[in-house]
């Protein structure tokens, strides 16, 4: 049915057939729509105007493939948690790992249980840093109606729970969502043949300075002249990527305020190498 097929696409499961998943997942309704239809045809012996076609004349009504480019990679990843519950084809943290490494003490997996010693590596009241992505949050309440969570952390590696006391919760409640990509600092709680949590004290966002998106003109004539049509690209591209130009005759930055931030994904970086050509458009990147 057309879920399973569209659960198919977005595990990609159909990835070597040469289609992206962006393109299949705009057709698929449609051929399958199509195929139906046909057996029903087939099996109560009607005719079609498909079948009285000659092939070459069959190929102009063949369904084409709409010309866009495939998800963005964290929209992949999306879909690959949605319908797998992991991800296959990379993990949404790859692009902040210097960021996340930076900021820890301890791994995830620091909190499992050794196969040897049967004991987590960290230690019982221990102070230790983790960070990574929230997977999954689950809310309680005490005895006097306090909201607590506890909260599912992944990084690289794995996976550690999280406990939030009502204090902590009620000062941290906006970053402790699912998705969010946080530090979290606190005391290691460790109980026997269980795998160690960890009590928080403090938590925190990731800081992360984004890849600024740098494009050169030959000087400033060729910039004012450009001007306009740059900033028809910035206004179709809004995005957190800062964005700088750079006047080669005249060895002049131009870093444009914030509210100019444009989208530097993929797809949309080949917009403005197209507009004013591939080597004078690049993305630098900037340690988090």
């Amino acid at each position: 049915n057309k879920r399973t097929v569209e659960n198919f696409i977005k595990a990609g499961a159909f990835d070597g057939t040469g289609a992206n998943r962006r393109q299949l997942m705009m057709v698929y309704a449609q051929i399958i729509d199509e195929v139906q239809q046909e057996k029903k045809s087939s099996m109560t012996g009607q005719m079609t105007l498909f079948d009285i076609m000659s092939e070459e004349e069959k190929k102009d009504y063949y369904m084409h493939l709409p010309n866009v480019p495939d998800f963005e990679k964290e929209e992949k990843l999306a879909y690959e948690k949605e319908v797998l519950g992991i991800y296959i084809s990379g993990h949404p943290l790859e692009k902040y790992e210097n960021v996340w490494r930076s900021g820890i003490t301890a791994l995830t997996t620091d909190f499992a249980l050794d196969e040897e010693t049967n004991e987590p590596k960290v230690r019982d009241n221990s102070r230790v840093t983790i960070g990574g992505l929230i997977t999954d949050k689950v809310m309680k309440y005490t005895k006097n109606n306090q909201a607590m969570a506890f909260v599912t952390i992944e990084d690289l590696v794995g996976t550690a729970e999280v406990i939030v006391f009502p204090k902590n919760y009620e000062k941290n409640r906006d970053i402790l969502v699912p998705d969010m990509k946080i530090f979290a600092e606190g005391r290691v709680s460790v109980e026997e043949d269980k795998p160690a949590k960890l009590v928080l004290e403090n938590a925190r966002a990731f800081k992360v300075q984004q890849d600024e998106l740098w494009i050169q003109f030959a000087d400033k004539d060729q910039y004012m002249e450009k001007k306009e049509e740059l900033g028809e690209l910035i206004k179709r591209s809004p995005g957190e990527n800062p964005l700088v130009v750079y006047l080669k005759k005249e060895k002049a930055v131009k870093r444009f305020s914030e509210n100019y931030n444009v989208n530097a994904s993929e797809e949309k970086t080949e917009v403005f190498k197209r507009s004013f050509g591939e080597a004078n458009v690049r993305l630098v990147h900037k340690q988090g």
